[in-house]
């Protein structure tokens, strides 16, 4: 089985991952039904949903039945690897019921872990769940306040969550708390011209990731780390235009400034009044 540390700081490309939740009781009752499983994927490039749910019997078939059709994918799940919840639940019940006796994906990836890996353990903050916070973070629907979720609605809904989060995520959208955020690249970058970036690239990038854009960025930044030294930015050009076709997949060809880069560059620093306050 492939774990977490296996697998580098990157999420796989959408069309080699299962995105798998499932709806059960409160964890504070012995009861540990399993009402429904769902998953999203990429079938011929395009997004299917698939829900199963009624006789647990049935719901442990089909899901077992698409696990060996689609074994060879990355389950992507939140903190579906506990003794009381998630895989080892199917394990004991696909066990008694139906006999098969192991309906673990090869390769997993538990979405809160990574996030604690790459970001840090207080990326978001506990209290009434990650999960549930890091939805309101980036203004995403799909929270709930209660764990049981019955409905077919509300089930899809849960499951469009993890989708936005694991989309947010590879498209370097995702906000966390910027006080956690880990810099993988000290060598480019102090740790707070790092955390700028990010948010550059949250709120001003992401809106239109033009190569206008984030050359607009890298100037600026080059300008800023020149007069205030608690920004420290180390990049060459070259190495910049490295690690956005590294990191984003986005090649830029021209390094030219961009036009308008002066009036653009009030925006940029009415950015950096915010992400300062």
């Amino acid at each position: 089985m492939t774990l977490l540390k296996d697998i580098k700081m990157q999420l796989p490309d959408l069309n080699k991952i299962v995105i798998i939740h499932y709806g059960c009781p409160s964890f504070d009752t012995n009861d540990d039904t399993i009402y429904w499983i769902g998953i999203i994927h990429y079938q011929n490039g395009e997004k299917t949903y698939e829900l199963w749910e009624g006789e647990e019997v049935d719901v442990l078939k089909k899901y077992t039945k698409f696990l060996k059709q689609n074994n060879d994918k990355i389950y992507v799940h939140w903190s579906m690897n506990s003794p009381k919840f998630g895989f080892h639940v199917f394990n004991r019940k696909a066990k008694e019921m139906i006999g098969t006796h192991n309906v673990d994906p090869n390769t997993k990836i538990d979405l809160s872990e990574y996030f604690k890996t790459k970001y840090g353990n207080n990326y978001v903050n506990r209290g009434g769940g990650r999960l549930n916070n890091l939805a309101a973070l980036n203004s995403f629907t799909g929270r709930k306040s209660r764990i049981e979720v019955l409905s077919r609605s509300e089930a899809t809904d849960r499951l469009e969550l993890l989708f936005s989060i694991v989309q947010a995520e590879k498209q370097n959208t995702l906000i966390v708390e910027k006080e956690t955020i880990l810099n993988p690249y000290p060598d480019l970058w102090n740790d707070k011209c790092y955390k700028f970036f990010m948010y550059l690239w949250q709120n001003y990038i992401s809106n239109k990731a033009s190569q206008a854009n984030i050359l607009r960025v890298m100037y600026y930044l080059k300008e800023l780390s020149r007069c205030d030294n608690e920004y420290i930015f180390r990049c060459t050009i070259q190495q910049f235009k490295e690690h956005m076709s590294n990191v984003y997949s986005i090649k830029i060809s021209n390094i030219d400034m961009p036009s308008n880069y002066s009036n653009q560059k009030r925006i940029l620093e009415n950015l950096r009044i915010q992400f300062e306050s």
